[in-house]
């Protein structure tokens, strides 16, 4: 199986999703210059705000929502995310058909109250519906570029060519298994995992000390690490797990759900 059928990229998003959900949950200070704050409880129950959709950055390639009111929380050049409210499930699905329509059907994953795809372009949407509050969650992303990628353009074909034919067989020689998992493998699971446990700790530390003036700067640390870490994951999209591989991501994914959940409940 390949690393790239379990969608990897799709679990961070959503993990992300939750993480700037539960910091904007209680960093309300903190928006005006992050603009990451979410909705309160209230808001989410039916009494969002009339929005204005972007007319810049990457929401510009999303189709408008029906509904006019909502909350946004990130709105930037490379990431957006807002809740749409007072969006019945039709109006959820007609949506959907826009975004494929707009061209984000590239390996696409569809159920009924989520949506996750990319584009051609490699931006990567994830949309999803709250039946019982009666609203949708729009997330974009734009493509991680990696530095190697940024490397290897400024050079001609041959060199690159070139390195990379022996960056492919130095990699090969020093990633044999162990215990039937790669180094590479399982360096990227673990950085993935470390993340979260950072940002967990992270949470804890904040609730106790909500004044804290230093958590932008960490906020931001947390940002960066992010990327970095799903740009390690990009790079081995396309690679087959063994069965210890596989094994070893179900864990991995398993012990970040019960620790976002047990962080969201200690809040």
């Amino acid at each position: 199986m390949k690393l790239s059928n379990l969608t990897f990229i799709r679990f961070g998003v959503l993990a992300l999703a939750i993480l700037l959900f539960l910091i904007g949950a209680g960093v309300s200070s903190c928006s005006a210059q992050y603009a990451f704050n979410s909705p309160s409880k209230s808001s989410i129950t039916g009494d969002f705000k009339e929005i204005k959709w972007p007319t810049s950055g990457v929401a510009q390639m999303l189709p408008e929502p029906e509904s006019k009111y909502g909350e946004i929380s990130i709105d930037s050049s490379t990431a957006f995310y807002a809740y749409i409210g007072n969006t019945t499930a039709d109006q959820y699905d007609a949506y959907v058909e826009k975004c494929q329509e707009a061209g984000f059907s590239v390996d696409y994953t569809k159920a009924e109250t989520y949506y996750y795809a990319d584009n051609e372009e490699g931006y990567d949407l994830s949309l999803s519906y709250d039946s019982k509050e009666s609203y949708m969650t729009i997330s974009l992303n734009a493509p991680v570029e990696s530095s190697s990628s940024s490397a290897s353009t400024s050079s001609s074909s041959s060199q690159a060519s070139s390195s990379a034919a022996e960056m492919a067989a130095s990699s090969t020689a020093n990633d044999a298994p162990v215990d039937g998992i790669r180094p590479s493998i399982k360096e990227a699971i673990d950085s993935y995992e470390k993340f979260f446990d950072d940002y967990c700790a992270f949470m804890e530390k904040y609730s106790n000390d909500p004044g804290s003036s230093a958590l932008i700067a960490d906020y931001a640390k947390f940002m960066s690490q992010y990327s970095e870490t799903m740009d390690k994951l990009d790079q081995l999209g396309d690679e087959d797990l063994s069965a210890q591989e596989l094994q070893y991501y179900t864990d991995a994914m398993s012990r970040i759900n019960t620790k976002l959940a047990n962080t969201a409940g200690a809040m």
